[in-house]
């Protein structure tokens, strides 16, 4: 959200993408109020689709980390989830509720650290967007 508002509108309006995936918020889960994220998300869309109005946005709920209850984790879900109902064009995936929550990941040795996947987690992670993916279009 720190880049400027006309040059991210402007960007997405050159680049014209039909489909946007929005993996946003583990690294604020600590820090910024769920009331501010889910400004910042919503401003994030309506910039997306002022520059391309057709395009289909994917938020994504990311995997779960070590202190996802500790965080406002669990308040982003809802908010993404919230977002996504009854818009056409905006869609939730949800890394936990397609792939496992935390303790599937580190049982599954999906992790790198405590907080993000290794490469085989993303490789699951990916295949699995991939697929939604190709069902919304």
């Amino acid at each position: 959200m720190k880049l400027d508002k006309n040059f991210r509108r402007q960007w997405f309006k050159l680049l014209k993408p039909t489909a946007y995936i929005l993996n946003a918020g583990m690294n604020d889960r600590r820090q910024i109020k769920p009331e501010i994220f889910k400004q910042n998300l919503k401003e994030f869309i309506e910039d997306v689709h002022s520059g391309a109005p057709k395009c289909k946005v994917i938020l994504v709920e990311p995997n779960e980390s070590f202190d996802y209850l500790k965080t406002y984790m669990p308040e982003y879900r809802k908010i993404r989830y919230d977002i996504s109902k009854n818009n056409k064009n905006i869609f939730y995936f949800s890394i936990p509720e397609n792939i496992g929550n935390y303790e599937y990941f580190l049982k599954n040795q999906l992790m790198i650290d405590q907080v993000h996947p290794n490469k085989k987690g993303n490789e699951i992670i990916g295949k699995r967007l991939y697929n939604y993916f190709e069902k919304i279009r």
